[in-house]
């Protein structure tokens, strides 16, 4: 059976009862049973208590260990009652529980025995945690990208290489992505791979993949790209063809395929 609901009850009464607090920190638990009745402690957790845990916490024969267990998590409550949800969820690693606790000065000997606690009850475990956001990151993200999550997050060595064997990159979405990205924005195809290649890195995806994608694009002319900026420019520079070509070269296009273009379309006079 699991210890963890008596634990989380004793903490509720405890941050409920100044008394009960006293009778605890002194060792002398007899107090308790009769004030169950007095708090609204819920119902599964009441059931719970229904145990020969609870006829030794009446009994006053709760072992030390367990006490200094209901003392560590009493004085984390304010903190560790609003992560319940993401611990039991495995959205959050010891990392963060510990540094959550160290935010709000408590001592390291009551954060020890708050993780220690929640590791033998079969919480906080790097491989459930992993599991949460594999599933996420595979989606939209690449290799690298759930790597270092995982390292920002402290997970060990061990479990970031045994999850890494196994992740599959969406190289459909990185083709999506891709198709937009280039349809999406006017420049060179020069700078339009080498901003694409930035934006697929930043996601994470790794060299192969970004590479299948590159060669499964289908470009626009690059000239005809040029002949768009060009009017585009000379709308806005009229009578600066130095300004033009400037910002055209800027994105990527050849000087002089610039200027030979402008001049087969008389685009500026002489």
């Amino acid at each position: 059976m699991s210890f963890l609901p008596i634990i989380l009850t004793i903490v509720f009464l405890l941050n409920k009862n100044d008394k009960l607090k006293d009778a605890l920190n002194g060792f002398d638990v007899e107090s308790i049973a009769p004030l169950l009745s007095l708090f609204g402690v819920p119902e599964s957790a009441i059931e719970s208590l229904k145990s020969d845990e609870l006829k030794s916490i009446i009994n006053g024969s709760l072992d030390v260990k367990t006490m200094l267990y209901v003392i560590a998590f009493s004085n984390s409550y304010e903190v560790i009652s609003k992560l319940y949800k993401k611990i039991f969820d495995h959205s959050i690693s010891t990392y963060e529980v510990k540094v959550k606790l160290k935010s709000k000065e408590i001592s390291d000997e009551h954060i020890n025995l708050v993780i220690e606690f929640l590791k033998n009850e079969g919480h906080l475990k790097e491989e459930d945690f992993i599991n949460h956001y594999k599933e996420i990151y595979q989606y939209k993200k690449g290799y690298n990208a759930f790597k270092r999550f995982l390292e920002s997050k402290h997970i060990s060595s061990y479990s970031i290489n045994k999850a890494m064997d196994n992740y599959i990159e969406n190289e459909e979405y990185a083709l999506e992505y891709a198709n937009k990205f280039i349809t999406s924005k006017v420049n060179s195809n020069k700078m339009l791979k080498m901003k694409l290649i930035a934006s697929l890195t930043n996601k994470g995806f790794s060299n192969v993949t970004i590479n299948n994608v590159i060669n499964q694009l289908n470009f626009n002319d690059d000239e005809d790209n040029l002949k768009k900026e060009i009017i585009k420019y000379i709308k806005k520079y009229p009578d600066d063809k130095y300004k033009v070509i400037s910002k055209l070269a800027s994105k990527g296009y050849n000087v002089n395929k610039i200027k030979t273009v402008m001049e087969e379309g008389m685009y500026f006079e002489n």
